[in-house]
């Protein structure tokens, strides 16, 4: 089965996680994939490990006989992620949501 991708940014999370999450039966995996957002110069992440990772994520992903569904959540740039206070108010390593299905 196709990898089904949604993207969310700081900005649009709620809205798209709204959506992810009302999907969320129809797969067998749902997975959110925390990334540092693309530098404009490259293109590429500003976070060198998930330069690394994302590949491979995708490759084993895309592999998968399973309906699986992936929301790449896109944290912000690099001056706003080096920030202690990000968004909301929330510091690193917090979260304002709590999972129940």
């Amino acid at each position: 089965m196709p990898l089904k991708i949604a993207d969310a940014a700081v900005g649009t999370f709620d809205g798209v996680f709204e959506q992810f999450w009302s999907e969320a039966e129809k797969n067998k995996s749902n997975l959110i994939l925390f990334l540092a957002d693309k530098d404009p110069s490259t293109s590429l992440s500003w976070c060198p490990d998930c330069v690394r990772a994302e590949p491979v994520i995708y490759k084993k992903l895309e592999a998968s006989s399973d309906d699986v569904a992936l929301l790449r959540a896109y944290v912000g740039d690099r001056p706003t992620w080096r920030n202690p206070i990000i968004h909301g108010g929330l510091t690193q390593g917090s979260s304002s949501r709590e999972f129940q299905h």
